[in-house]
């Protein structure tokens, strides 16, 4: 071939080669991202891609050797290293190699890419090598395009309507505006379960003494509650429309429809419009997985909005913001040994009370940031606060189980953790290790979170309602932890009605001193069981 051939010949095969790792992570995870995510992971791969080629121009120019062979060379190693975790999970399936406490699958596959990379830039690529990788690139490339083809909810346009076309108006319209100031508090403990369930799955704990504890703070506590639907997406999309939307009629959507992506489109929800005939603000207060700063920077608190673009922002913050504070970004990188790296320096400082927890962990302390936002700051009148916290649902930042004890001390979870966990809870999903101890941490959290808010604003109305329990047959996915503090004026509609959907409504009527409307409760659910080839696949159904 004429060197004009043999440039774009490596163009065509720099292109596959490149595309192929985010490629089959959008296949592998085409029903959990949405486009804003897609970008997010874009922009960060694109760095990585631009770092590995400038190096190579760096190390051609020293070694005076520009040509097609070299580069195809720096692509070839960047398409190995992406494939870190392959290498690493195949280590781990054939574990019986090494001892039962052997724990460096990590660096064994780092070398083993390391060595890799090294081999190939020590000698020339030999003209039928790079044939064989042209067509093994351009096979992959096909098949994985053509896979995300066939999966519509990666493709669907993201500027859909959430709402019903009967739900495109405010719940109410209040008579004065002006005398309504109450700030309403709706806060997500993430996947926290009933006392009651979780007394009978995992331990006797003194029920009458912690609701007492709730009712000397001023609230009440509600047994039997069951969430609006068993999962985050869904419920959390439906407070928005504050109505079931989402029904075994109307029961198929798409990830552009559901949390957290309808972040970006919060002024077309009902809540929205109810809250501006309030003259009210909402104000998010999210976690890693899913926050104002990533979805919707108009919902951020304000003086706390940074923007992210070239001018206001150093480049290298931008990329630090990208990678550490963005859970999907973070998960992509994860396929190559950035994130195990990162880790590992932080093992290597023997920091035993782990107060250099990394900064993907930090971030799921929503209550942590509200409280140190507002230390500084008045909370003020007429807001609508969300305050969505990770726990007690126990997160695994790459692969590794993050757990805390009672005392709220990140505890250690090694292989003698998960042999413990397994010996004290023989039918609990692996998933699941941890949340006994991460509950307990939760209610010692709630409550110093609650002390705060009731001493900063001590009139407001406050709902703790989980999104959704336990996925998991041993439980009822939709009984939820529910504690509320309101008026004396609403307190006799507390009870075991008060799903998701009407706490917030009850909320809003309360705050505005107007009689609750309240729906009839019904209670949804997906089974999460189902394989994504069954026909009721991620379809909702009626349970009551």
């Amino acid at each position: 071939m004429t060197q004009k051939q043999n440039w774009f010949f490596f163009l065509i095969l720099s292109f596959f080669l490149i595309s192929l790792p985010i490629l089959e992570f959008l296949n592998f995870n085409s029903y959990s991202i949405n486009y804003l995510q897609f970008t997010n992971i874009l922009f960060a791969y694109l760095f990585i891609v631009i770092l590995f080629v400038l190096a190579g121009v760096a190390i051609s120019y020293i070694k005076k050797d520009f040509n097609y062979n070299f580069f195809i060379k720096i692509i070839f190693g960047l398409y190995i290293f992406f494939n870190y975790h392959k290498l690493k999970h195949s280590l781990i399936k054939i574990k019986f190699i090494f001892t039962e406490n052997f724990t460096y699958y990590g660096e064994i596959s780092l070398l083993i890419i390391l060595s890799l990379i090294f081999y190939l830039f020590k000698f020339k690529l030999k003209e039928k090598f790079i044939v064989f990788l042209f067509i093994f690139a351009t096979l992959n490339f096909s098949y994985s395009f053509f896979l995300l083809l066939k999966k519509p909810q990666f493709l669907e346009a993201t500027d859909k309507s959430i709402l019903d076309k009967n739900e495109e108006i405010a719940l109410f319209s209040p008579e004065n505006n002006k005398e309504i100031t109450t700030n309403i508090y709706y806060i997500i403990p993430d996947q926290a379960i009933d006392l009651k369930e979780y007394s009978k799955n995992f331990g006797t704990i003194n029920l009458e003494q912690i609701k007492r504890n709730f009712f000397t703070k001023g609230f009440k506590y509600l047994d039997d509650v069951e969430s609006s639907y068993n999962s985050t997406n869904l419920t959390l999309s439906q407070i928005l429309n504050l109505n079931y939307d989402l029904n075994e009629k109307n029961n198929t959507f798409s990830t552009f429809e559901t949390f957290p992506f309808v972040m970006t489109n919060f002024d077309e929800t009902r809540l929205s419009k109810t809250l501006k005939l309030m003259d009210y603000k909402f104000i998010w207060f999210g976690n890693g997985l899913a926050n104002c700063k990533n979805y919707n920077n108009s919902l951020c608190p304000k003086n706390n909005m940074k923007s992210e673009s070239l001018i206001s922002l150093n480049f290298i913050s931008i990329i630090k913001n990208k990678l550490l504070y963005n859970y999907s970004v973070y998960t992509f990188f994860s396929l190559s040994p950035i994130i195990d790296s990162l880790n590992f320096i932080e093992r290597i400082k023997d920091d035993k009370k782990f107060t250099n927890t990394n900064k993907l962990i930090k971030q799921n302390f929503s209550f942590d940031h509200f409280v140190n936002y507002y230390e500084k700051n008045p909370i003020g009148k007429k807001n609508f606060f969300l305050i969505h916290e990770i726990f007690p649902h126990p997160i695994r930042i790459n692969e590794n189980l993050v757990v805390f004890n009672k005392k709220c001390e990140r505890e250690n979870t090694g292989v003698n953790f998960n042999h413990e966990q397994k010996k004290k809870y023989p039918s609990l999903n692996v998933d699941f290790y941890g949340y006994d101890t991460n509950y307990l941490c939760f209610l010692k959290r709630l409550n110093n979170f609650l002390d705060f808010v009731n001493k900063k604003d001590p009139n407001s109305i406050i709902i703790v309602q989980a999104d959704h329990g336990i996925p998991d047959k041993k439980f009822n996915s939709n009984l939820i932890f529910t504690l509320i503090k309101i008026n004396e004026n609403c307190q006799n509609f507390l009870d075991k009605e008060i799903d998701n959907i009407n706490a917030v409504r009850l909320s809003l009527y309360c705050a505005s001193k107007l009689k609750p409307i309240l729906l009839k409760k019904k209670t949804f659910f997906i089974d999460k069981s189902l394989n994504d080839d069954h026909p009721d696949f991620n379809k909702i159904i009626l349970r009551n």
